[in-house]
């Protein structure tokens, strides 16, 4: 299934602002891929991580936090994934590949 045409909006990369607008205008969204701002105002967040082996670390980054963060938060706004993690409604989903340790000779 597509998503309609009329309910499949872009950023206009030389007005991104219009994208928030057009987001609120509206009530909000279902799905939003992108902006953070956009992205951390809604209700619920779901994270798909079901890369296999290219998606360990970003996974790992999205659970525990950055190891560059300057506190306990783990949050690092040069790893965007981090600030995910304190949204009140998130939740993350994997698979069995993708939750491996990034280096499988660490693995227990």
């Amino acid at each position: 299934m597509r998503i309609p045409s009329e309910q499949l909006h872009f950023p206009d990369p030389l007005h991104i602002d219009r994208i928030s607008e057009a987001i609120a205008a509206v009530g909000g969204v279902d799905v939003c891929y992108g902006g953070m701002a956009d992205i951390l105002a809604a209700r619920r967040v779901r994270l798909y991580a079901q890369g296999g082996v290219w998606q360990r670390a970003a996974l790992r980054v999205a659970l525990f936090g950055s190891p560059y963060a300057t506190d306990a938060s783990g949050e690092d706004v040069d790893c965007p994934v981090t600030l995910l993690r304190s949204h009140p409604d998130l939740a993350i989903v994997t698979d069995v590949e993708t939750a491996q340790p990034a280096v499988p000779a660490m693995a227990a």
